[in-house]
């Protein structure tokens, strides 16, 4: 009894639904429309990885050149900046001694118009004449005039050195941040390939 009722509905259930050709085309374009994608986002993540190489290459060159014209220029001013301080020495030793000689003369030429000043000298009551009176007079502002004016010119000297001192430290200062900075930026990139990288590397596993 039961088998013919089983007979009877296996004769009376309807036969499997079987794909038509159409949709089997369909299935494989979606397939390999979904493949293309793939390989495209891949190629895609490729180029710009080689991109990004190439601007960390970039700026590795930006940042080697600029390091070395900084420190180019930095040893030809430090070149010339030891050789004038050579220099400066000696000078400063015959300028002294220069000094130390006018000096001299000008303190003998003040006694010679002012006039003899020992107890034993003759005409000691004398007294010098207006006129002479007048050269001393111009002759000692003459002189603290060109001390003034060494002293100011010296002054500038120095001024104009420590200036050109501090300018050189801003400009080495200012190097420093820019190396600086653009080591920052060639790390980033670099953990950003990195992370890139490891990305890569899990997607297939989890594929």
């Amino acid at each position: 009894m039961r088998e013919k009722e089983n007979q009877r509905s296996k004769e009376t259930s309807p036969p499997p639904v079987r794909d038509s050709e159409s949709a089997k085309q369909r299935r494989r374009n979606e397939k390999n429309q979904l493949l293309k994608d793939i390989e495209d986002a891949r190629q895609a993540r490729q180029d710009q990885e080689k991109e990004r190489e190439d601007l960390v290459k970039r700026a590795k060159q930006m940042q080697h050149k600029t390091t070395n014209r900084r420190n180019e220029a930095r040893d030809m001013w430090k070149k010339k900046y030891f050789e004038e301080k050579k220099k400066t020495a000696p000078l400063e030793e015959n300028s002294n001694r220069l000094q130390q000689e006018l000096e001299a003369l000008h303190k003998k030429l003040m006694n010679t118009l002012e006039g003899p000043k020992e107890k034993n000298a003759k005409f000691i009551d004398a007294q010098p004449s207006p006129k002479s009176n007048y050269i001393i007079q111009c002759t000692k502002i003459q002189h603290e005039i060109e001390d003034l004016q060494r002293r100011v010119e010296n002054a500038r000297m120095k001024l104009t050195a420590e200036m050109k001192l501090r300018a050189q430290a801003q400009i080495e200062m200012k190097g420093v941040r820019a190396e600086a900075m653009q080591n920052r930026l060639a790390l980033k990139m670099a953990r950003s390939s990195l992370d890139v990288e490891r990305t890569d590397k899990v997607a297939p596993a989890a594929n």
